[in-house]
């Protein structure tokens, strides 16, 4: 890059898709180094080169990485972990494992080819993990798995921490007793690896020691009318029990609701996992002081710009307030994101601004109070050097320290003190800063805007905890899953590309639908092993009689279930006769 008139190139900084960022060193030639050992697949790389009058210089490239053999387990079946050799009869099994020499650059989805011509992010990118299970009497069944970030729970300070890299799981309800073998099949672009040990891969199923575990709910073999267990025990459900993240949508707000209830009193909620956006773009962190579309908060996303091959982005001013400049993060779920006290942060925006005028810029405050004006904090220290001007896909990165924090809180995305001029946001990233070019797992739950390509470990992890808790109590949970009225879902053309009039969510067969797939493949991976999981509901209060996409959701969850967990939909209205 060669510099403005009377300026000289101050630094040049890179950063990939991916999360890997960094500093080049140099004068006239810069040099760099991106170590791409685990980083197989597609990596999607910004370099910008900024001179000493701010003005940035960017190159854009994607640098797809083969490594040489194809994709198996770390350690082969030795390096799968169990949480027991001994697992009682419909209680949790789980194996845990890492991948070598994948080049999935998107863990989340599995790998799949001949998708529809605008899901290139997806297209040959995603892994497919499973788990092969056999029973005592030979029977066979196949129990996807998914991608997991650990997390640290600590209940004297109430807080959530992400630990160390992310992992992958496979989980399973055995439901015959005797001794179980397993393998784990792994799929990507490189190719397919089945690890197979009967010695290691193996664990025994013993009987219920706990009187509430009696399996699975089911509808009665004898009278439809009614529920009964995997056992035979008739399900009586009394409602209302104990929900899941309610409140404040942490695991802590679960304790409170059991605490509440109490175990055998009332054994039946129905609970809104939509309300914790696991997926989709409904209750999103990010929709505070945005106008409502509809029942639900406003989510700001656009589909008029968008980073690479991706489909939308938060734009600034709001797409339904023009006069408002900013939006704020936590009046959704304000008691997650938790953080270390007295601990640097490194921030990054991935941003895209055209005209933005002004004395000020875009900049984001983390920790912040609850403001009343977009430019309330305007003369205090940036995390966030102003973005400013018409220029294109950038990063722009920051330090910030917690203080004494140990929850982020509210945090503020503005254009402060700007009096024209629009911005694009593709992802905002907060890591702990660990030296040495290192930094530490994601602290923000939804960083990345195009939320329907992955989920939610945050809040993922607090229904893990949740429908563990309600199991051993002998409760359940009627889980929503979506909001019919899901922004991200409803603007995603059949052919995979962003579509600006909405209305796409329940389109059969489209690039929406498969999406949607991707969630549901998610929940019984994640899920489907807890007998605590009385029904998935697609939706709340849909169109009476609008019964097809529930029923594909249902065909599909029956097709990859092996406990074959009952599905339903809600309507607003009655229904129709059959």
């Amino acid at each position: 890059a060669s510099p403005g008139n009377g300026s000289t190139i101050t630094r040049v900084e890179w950063s990939t898709d991916r999360g890997a960022k960094g500093t080049a060193t140099g004068t006239t030639n810069w040099n760099s180094t991106l170590d791409l050992t685990n980083q197989g697949g597609k990596n999607r790389l910004i370099v910008n080169a900024i001179d000493s009058n701010g003005k940035i210089a960017r190159k854009e490239v994607v640098v797809d990485y083969r490594p040489t053999n194809k994709v198996t387990i770390q350690g082969g079946a030795a390096g799968v972990t169990q949480n027991a050799a001994s697992v009682e009869q419909y209680e949790k099994f789980e194996a845990t494992f890492n991948l070598q020499d994948s080049v999935a650059s998107n863990p989340n989805v599995p790998f799949e080819t001949g998708l529809a011509a605008g899901m290139k992010t997806i297209e040959g990118n995603g892994v497919t993990v499973e788990g092969i299970f056999t029973s005592p009497s030979g029977n066979i069944f196949t129990q996807p798995g998914f991608f997991y970030q650990p997390y640290q729970r600590n209940t004297a300070t109430q807080q959530l921490l992400a630990q160390s890299n992310p992992v992958f799981k496979i989980r399973f309800s055995p439901t015959q007793l005797g001794v179980w073998t397993y393998q784990v099949k792994v799929t990507d672009a490189s190719g397919t690896t089945t690890i197979s040990d009967s010695t290691r891969l193996r664990f025994t199923s013993t009987s219920p020691t706990n009187s509430e575990n009696h399996g699975f709910i089911k509808v009665s073999g004898t009278d439809k009318r009614y529920f009964e267990f995997s056992d035979g025990t008739p399900f009586i459900g009394v409602g209302p029990g104990p929900g899941i993240g309610a409140g404040g949508g942490t695991s802590f707000d679960t304790d409170s609701e059991i605490s509440l209830v109490g175990s055998g009193n009332s054994n039946l909620s129905r609970t809104w996992m939509s309300g914790t956006n696991v997926a989709g773009s409904s209750w999103a962190p990010w929709t505070a002081n945005i106008a409502y579309e509809g029942n639900y908060p406003g989510t700001s996303l656009t589909t008029e710009e968008a980073y690479g091959d991706s489909i939308f982005s938060f734009t600034l001013p709001q797409v339904n307030n023009p006069t408002e400049r900013c939006a704020f993060y936590g009046f959704v779920q304000p008691n997650s994101s938790s953080i270390k006290p007295n601990t640097n942060y490194q921030i990054m925006m991935r941003v895209k601004s055209v005209g933005v005028t002004g004395s000020g810029g875009l900049t984001f405050r983390p920790g912040v109070a609850w403001p009343n004006t977009c430019d309330l904090f305007a003369g205090q220290p940036l995390a966030t050097p102003y973005v400013t001007g018409t220029k294109d896909w950038h990063v722009v990165t920051g330090t910030w320290n917690s203080g004494s924090r140990t929850k982020l809180g509210y945090a503020l995305i503005t254009l402060e003190n700007v009096t024209a001029g629009r911005v694009y946001i593709d992802e905002i990233s907060i890591r702990e800063d660990l030296g040495s070019g290192q930094y530490g797992p994601e602290v923000l739950p939804r960083s990345k805007f195009n939320v329907h390509e992955y989920f939610s470990q945050e809040q993922s992890w607090t229904w893990d905890y949740g429908l563990d808790e309600l199991a051993k109590i002998g409760a359940y949970n009627k889980i929503v899953i979506e909001e019919k009225g899901d922004f991200a879902f409803n603007h995603i053309s059949p052919y995979g590309f962003g579509y600006d009039q909405g209305l796409q969510m329940q389109i059969g067969g489209g690039a929406s639908h498969k999406y949607q797939e991707y969630f549901w493949r998610y929940l019984t991976a994640r899920y489907g092993y807890s007998r605590a999981a009385h029904s998935w509901e697609f939706v709340n209060e849909d169109a009476p009689g609008n019964l097809y996409f529930a029923n594909e959701m249902a065909k599909y969850f029956h097709s990859i279930d092996p406990q074959k967990h009952l599905a339903t939909t809600s309507f607003w209205a009655g229904i129709d006769n059959p």
